[in-house]
């Protein structure tokens, strides 16, 4: 039986939020999870602040203060620690633009639906625009974040195939109408079942536009045929798995204090209301593990699958970048 079908949405969360009200959270050590993944934080850390406040520069005092205040200086350096000036300069506007996009598409959860959706319609058909994989759009209602995305595009359209471009469209695309579904969600109440968050969640984190990037951060395009294969996709997944799972470990208590269920550790116990949260933890953990174990046997197919040496190399880098987006996020977080 569907998880949300026996009781009313307001019901769910208000029962499962009872369930966990005064019970104690315990969350061990996440780093011995990553093994010996590489990890580190951006020689060039001290001057991304004035990075971030030129990136700021066409918003008001207001967004500027919001975005700020969550630290994308930080995140860059620990998620790209290795990447040259230029790539992680990007790199940085780029969190600078998806934190603040965070932010308009949260703000529509009580916009009029029409217009919250001509919203979502309109900033995708943007990106696909700005990247020359659509007609050209000038105007969404926000000119702050065309602005800031226009210049990301540019740079990116030298240095990335069309192949490249087309998985960041579609990951921001996925990113911006999956956090509708989320918002729907909590407005109604509904506690998803495990599995059918744990699809959900892969999208809203907002890393598989990271993901995206590994290749323009490691500044090694790989062809098509691996970024379009099995292991590759695999790959990809289980380092949004990775993040999102972590993510929901440690930002449980602020997810409860706003009354939000959709949460991993929520949806288990969910499903399973007499487990203990220790063991829904080690449920979690046991996730994550299986996750990293996923990217390790994915990278070995595919290394075993290179065509030649140099083909090899290139696909080491590029995964070592995503290695560092996961060991990166636990730092920041």
């Amino acid at each position: 039986m569907d998880a949300c079908t026996y009781l009313t949405p307001s019901t769910m969360s208000e029962q499962m939020l009872n369930r966990l009200d005064g019970r104690t959270l315990r969350i061990p050590d996440l780093w011995p999870l990553l093994k010996d993944w590489p990890r580190g934080r951006h020689a060039g850390y001290f001057s991304f602040k004035a990075m971030v406040e030129q990136g700021l520069e066409c918003l008001g005092r207001e967004k500027r203060n919001l975005i700020a205040a969550a630290e994308p200086d930080l995140l860059a350096a620990e998620f790209w620690p290795e990447s040259r000036g230029k790539e992680v300069g990007l790199l940085l506007f780029y969190v600078i633009w998806q934190g603040y996009l965070d932010e308009l598409l949260e703000s529509l959860q009580n916009a009029d639906q029409a217009v919250a959706d001509a919203f979502r319609h309109g900033i995708c058909d943007f990106v696909d625009g700005a990247l020359d994989l659509g007609p050209p759009k000038k105007t969404i209602g926000d000119d702050d974040i065309l602005t800031l995305f226009t210049q990301i595009a540019d740079a990116l359209k030298k240095r990335c195939p069309r192949d490249s471009l087309r998985r960041l469209s579609s990951a921001v695309r996925a990113y911006v109408y999956s956090t509708a579904e989320e918002y729907r969600l909590n407005r109604a109440g509904t506690v998803l079942s495990y599995e059918d968050y744990f699809a959900l969640r892969k999208k809203t984190g907002g890393t598989a536009p990271l993901v995206a990037l590994a290749e323009y951060a490691a500044r090694t395009p790989l062809p098509e045929s691996i970024t379009m294969s099995q292991a590759w996709l695999h790959v990809s997944d289980a380092v949004c798995v990775i993040v999102g799972l972590t993510n929901d470990l440690l930002s449980f208590k602020k997810e409860i204090y706003c009354n939000s269920t959709l949460n991993a550790i929520a949806t288990i116990s969910h499903d399973d209301p007499y487990m203990s949260l220790d063991k829904v933890v080690a449920r979690i953990i046991r996730d994550i593990a299986s996750a990293v174990e996923r990217v390790e046997e994915g990278e070995a197919q595919l290394l075993r699958e290179a065509s030649d040496p140099d083909e090899a190399d290139d696909i080491r880098k590029v995964i070592r970048i995503l290695k560092l987006n996961s060991t990166g996020n636990l730092s920041w977080r």
